[in-house]
């Protein structure tokens, strides 16, 4: 069996306990907070699909057309995880400074429809592309795991472009989890150019997963802070209105 294996379990218990966590808490309904629980709940279908696979690839010891399928549900949701990070990065950084609410919405929603179209085109091309697997020491190989690498590579590309046209009004914590995912996917290269069964890209997205909800819940917290200060202030205002009559 992959012993990477080990890590995917391991992350799968900390992905139910961020999940658990977050959606018991009252959190305010922004973009930032859609595309965190929306990374929250690809990472743990890819979790979920990537122990499956070693379990079923183990026990029936041939390639069946179940694997076939998982295999590339498995490249799906790596996929969608990249493209909504980028999305994620991309709503985080935007500069709402000076702008109406109709200049802020209209390019958000535009990032969202071209994302929405990356994902078709890009997991068609990963079904189309040829998967190889290596039953023996558990891993895949091929054209299709090379566009999801270079298609990823694509979406941080952008992703730092972004984040250096905006450095002036970026706040350098909200950039941590983007260079936390670089600087693991770095690691995880060259790690498997030595040892190709050592897939770790859900451990990375799992670490990411929680530097996002730390950097977050500061402004989540800010947030609703300041929502019930205004709150009180209208109840006060209201009080001393009915006061006078």
């Amino acid at each position: 069996m992959n012993y990477t294996i080990y890590f995917s379990v391991c992350s799968l218990f900390y992905s139910i306990m961020l999940i658990y966590v977050v959606f018991k808490q009252k959190i305010p309904k922004t973009n930032n907070n859609s595309a965190f629980k929306a990374l929250l709940i690809i990472n743990f279908i890819g979790i979920i699909i990537d122990i499956l696979y070693n379990y079923i690839a183990v026990t029936l010891k041939e390639i069946t057309p179940l694997l076939l399928v998982m295999s590339r549900i498995f490249l799906m949701s790596l996929l969608a995880w990249i493209i909504t990070f980028t999305l994620y990065i991309y709503s985080t950084l935007f500069n709402e400074k000076s702008k109406s609410k109709e200049d802020i919405i209209k390019p958000k929603r535009k990032a969202i429809i071209i994302s929405v179209i990356l994902f078709i085109i890009s997991s068609i091309i990963t079904i189309i592309l040829p998967v190889n697997h290596n039953l023996k020491d558990i891993y895949s190989y091929g054209p299709a795991i090379d566009f999801v690498n270079y298609f990823s590579f694509g979406c941080l590309a952008f992703g730092m472009l972004y984040m250096f046209k905006n450095y002036k009004t970026t706040n350098s914590s909200k950039c941590a989890p983007f260079f936390a995912f670089i600087v693991g996917g770095v690691f995880m290269s060259v790690l498997q150019a030595y040892d190709p069964k050592l897939l770790l890209i859900i451990a990375v997205e799992t670490f990411v997963m929680y530097m996002i909800y730390f950097t977050l819940d500061k402004e989540n917290k800010d947030a609703l802070r300041n929502n019930k200060l205004i709150y009180e202030d209208k109840e006060v205002v209201q009080k001393s209105k009915e006061e006078k009559k």
